[in-house]
């Protein structure tokens, strides 16, 4: 008798948002920084769940919710890309999240003078008072 293996294949495709492919930095390769190399002048830094979630959280037995986000920031410093590397595991949460960091700016990033496009993660820790 044969056995069948499956076997799955990820093909990944870069592109870039301007079409073109740039340097570090560029739209396509932004640099990686750690989080306290951002400085944020804007946005409210502590990201809150409502009062029904927060509700639900503590319904559901969590003590502490940890989320962390990919954020990416533009050469302005505006945010141009949120994505959630580990959800909190409450939706109305994560997108209250989203939506909190695509509020906050910047200062733009620099490499050699120039400013680029960055990229960085964020961690939030969440527990009932």
């Amino acid at each position: 008798m044969k056995r069948c293996v499956p076997i799955v294949l990820l093909v990944v495709a870069a592109c870039s948002k301007d079409g073109g492919g740039g340097g570090a930095g560029s739209a396509g390769a932004p640099v990686v920084v750690k989080p306290d190399a951002l400085v944020r002048t804007a946005g409210q830094p502590q990201i809150q769940p409502d009062a029904e979630t927060a509700r639900a959280i503590v319904a559901a037995g969590r003590s502490r919710v940890i989320t962390s986000w990919k954020v990416c920031v533009d050469p302005q410093g505006a945010v141009d890309e949120v994505s959630a590397e580990r959800s909190s595991g409450f939706m109305t949460y994560d997108a209250a999240l989203a939506a909190g960091i695509r509020g906050w700016k910047f200062q733009p990033v620099t490499v050699g003078g120039a400013a680029v496009r960055a990229c960085t993660s964020f961690t939030f820790a969440w527990s009932p008072s």
